[in-house]
């Protein structure tokens, strides 16, 4: 039951998903949360017996409710982040700023591509994420940021939903090979930084990739789709994002009947299945991460970590200095990612050398930032083992919320090291066995103390992190020791 001196819209709250605004008796808009369940999210604030200092102030102070009730919880996400950035509700922000929320960002390239970045991101290449008109600064690098998203594990789930009807690509046209030159992306300018040569009779002209044979790619590898009819579909996946959720069903729609009245029963069987696809969209997984979130109000973040953010862990396996390979693990959400695994065979020394090895893979996981250029001819190329395609020019790999190094002090400063050299400021946490072997000690060198209290408070999720990555590279390991 809801106190009887709250007014709610319409008298009652509806059982169906959309976005909830709480104000307070000087009218002003206090908070912005999105549910599956209006009715039974609301009615959480006011009857769980525990609840964060910070939520119970703001329950003291709502004294009206209203609601938009959406179609899904996809579209109450992205109404959510709209009104986040138009309003900017203080309990929304408070405790955060606009450099630590996620932003959708849409690439300034012949073939867009959308990209995840954080607040602090944007701001050091001059863009200011809660500004709605980019600047032409920005303009360079990115066609159009939305935004601020509070979970990066939704907004990821989101995109994999409305891909489904409006497939993009992260791949490149059939005729841009990269030669032996260092390659790395980088959102600064409006082109891949690379040495890149044009081969028309470049087999991978007819082998669509793995993304396209699902239905998810439009055939940018294949030179499938031309660029303008490519970036119209970016268009609508931009004003779905935007907002605009009835008008891109409605023009699915339209496009299902134009195929149909001209005979293109196949063009319209596709068209249809899009259509489908976003008005009968799947909110289980939304819906999850809407039942976990709970009635959450705490900071997930303090100072710099997001303990529910991207985690990437690293481990070394080897033995006696043979078969050395290294793993990657990572945790989004507090659960793992396993499509997000990398696996690394040491390439560079001898031995059993874990220091050497574990800088190996670091420098190799940075060259895949969209920050950093490295020297591959020192490292080796990080196509993955038993890879002999060209090399092409790739898509950057998420930045991490924290490295979890498994290793003590050695290990964490040559980590903190690297980053130094790559201007980032990334969080590191090690994770090491103590004196007696059996209980593990967190190695935190951060002398703020602010990563140091996170840390110790999730220590048994750190464990389950590295742990992954233990699992993963003993198994890589073994695979390893049968081939040689």
């Amino acid at each position: 039951m809801l106190p009887d001196n709250i007014i709610i819209q319409d008298g009652n709250l509806p059982d169906l998903p959309g976005v909830y605004r709480y104000y307070s008796s000087n009218g002003e808009l206090l908070y912005v949360g999105k549910a599956g369940s209006l009715k039974r999210r609301v009615a959480s604030y006011f009857t769980k017996k525990s609840i964060h200092p910070r939520t119970a102030e703001l329950v003291l102070k709502i004294a009206k409710i209203e609601y938009t009730i959406t179609g899904s919880v996809l579209e109450a996400l992205v109404l959510e982040a709209n009104l986040i950035r138009k309003h900017k509700p203080p309990y929304n922000i408070l405790g955060r700023d606009d450099k630590s929320f996620i932003y959708l960002c849409f690439t300034n390239e012949p073939y867009p591509r959308p990209v995840l970045m954080r607040g602090l991101d944007l701001e050091r290449l001059q863009i200011k994420p809660f500004n709605k008109t980019l600047s032409p600064v920005a303009k360079r690098k990115f066609r159009s940021v939305y935004g601020p998203y509070l979970s990066s594990q939704s907004l990821k789930i989101a995109l994999k939903l409305v891909r489904h009807s409006l497939p993009w690509s992260t791949c490149e046209p059939p005729a841009v090979v990269v030669t032996n030159s260092p390659t790395t992306f980088s959102p600064t300018t409006s082109s891949p930084t690379s040495a890149l040569t044009t081969s028309p009779t470049n087999s991978l002209a007819s082998k669509p990739c793995f993304e396209a044979q699902l239905g998810l790619c439009p055939g940018v590898c294949t030179g499938g789709i031309s660029k303008k009819a490519y970036q119209r579909t970016i268009k609508e996946v931009e004003r779905f994002f935007d907002g605009q959720v009835t008008a891109v069903v409605s023009k699915l729609k339209r496009e299902m009947d134009r195929l149909a009245r001209l005979g293109n029963f196949e063009g319209a069987a596709i068209a249809r299945n899009r259509w489908r696809a976003l008005t009968h969209v799947s909110d289980v997984s939304l819906l999850r991460r809407d039942l976990e979130d709970g009635v959450r109000l705490e900071p997930t973040i303090s100072g710099h970590l997001n303990i529910y953010g991207r985690i990437e862990a690293f481990d070394i396996a080897h033995l006696g200095g043979a078969a050395r390979v290294g793993a990657m693990s990572v945790f989004e959400g507090g659960q793992p990612a396993t499509s997000e695994y990398k696996r690394f065979s040491i390439r560079l020394g001898n031995g059993a050398d874990d220091y050497a090895a574990m800088r190996e893979i670091l420098t190799r996981r940075l060259a895949h930032s969209t920050k950093v250029i490295v020297n591959e001819d020192q490292i080796g190329s990080d196509k993955g083992d038993g890879d002999t395609s060209p090399t092409l020019v790739r898509a950057p790999w998420p930045d991490p919320d924290l490295w979890l190094i498994d290793g003590g002090e050695g290990q964490v400063s040559i980590a903190l090291e690297l980053l130094k050299t790559a201007g980032l400021a990334w969080p590191v946490v090690g994770i090491a066995k103590g004196e007696d072997r059996k209980v593990d000690r967190l190695v935190i060198m951060d002398q703020s103390g602010e990563i140091d209290q996170v840390a110790l408070a999730h220590k048994q999720l750190l464990q389950r992190v590295r742990d992954e990555a233990h699992r993963f590279a003993n198994r890589y390991h073994q695979k390893k020791r049968r081939i040689v």
